[in-house]
């Protein structure tokens, strides 16, 4: 059974890479965006969800790439931390391959047994009129248990600051 090591990184200059165009693709590219500097984060796929077409994205101003054009392993190269996130196992799996061979961090959504890294469901609070970010995490096997989870606690912490 793989174990993932908690921790916390600060990849605001790191390049991030995401492979697809999908929900799932916009959903790691929603978190990662909270962390990471625009201009360090690209996204490539053959089409886009519509998601990506709102707002943020359509700005001439943005620093996010979208690069909408069939992946090559080639386009790995020179990035910090990829996702695959694409509805192809077999290239997800290639992805991880690759990146695990050049030391690059890899989290490949439909198999964390493929991942170099996980991520928690995650979210803010204040405790004690103190900041927090509490991170959940199954080790990657149950994102719907972590969901549940994460929802439940924000609820906690929020009926808690409430009631003061």
């Amino acid at each position: 059974m793989k174990m993932f090591f908690p921790m916390m990184i600060d990849i605001e200059q790191m390049k991030v890479l995401i492979v697809g165009g999908g929900k799932i693709a916009y959903r790691k590219y929603s978190n990662v965006a909270m962390y990471a500097n625009a201009n360090n984060i690209t996204i490539v796929a053959k089409s886009f969800n519509e998601r990506f077409f709102k707002e943020e994205f359509l700005k001439e101003d943005t620093d996010v790439k979208l690069l909408e054009k069939s992946f090559e392993l080639s386009d790995l190269d020179g990035y910090d931390i990829v996702y695959a996130a694409t509805d192809d196992r077999e290239l997800n799996m290639a992805i991880s391959e690759y990146c695990r061979s050049k030391k690059i961090l890899v989290n490949s959504v439909d198999n964390h047994e493929n991942s170099s890294f996980i991520n928690m469901g995650i979210f803010d609070c204040e405790i004690d009129d103190e900041k927090a970010l509490i991170g959940v995490s199954c080790q990657g096997k149950n994102p719907k248990l972590v969901k549940s989870i994460k929802y439940q606690l924000e609820e906690y912490f929020a009926s808690r600051r409430e009631k003061r």
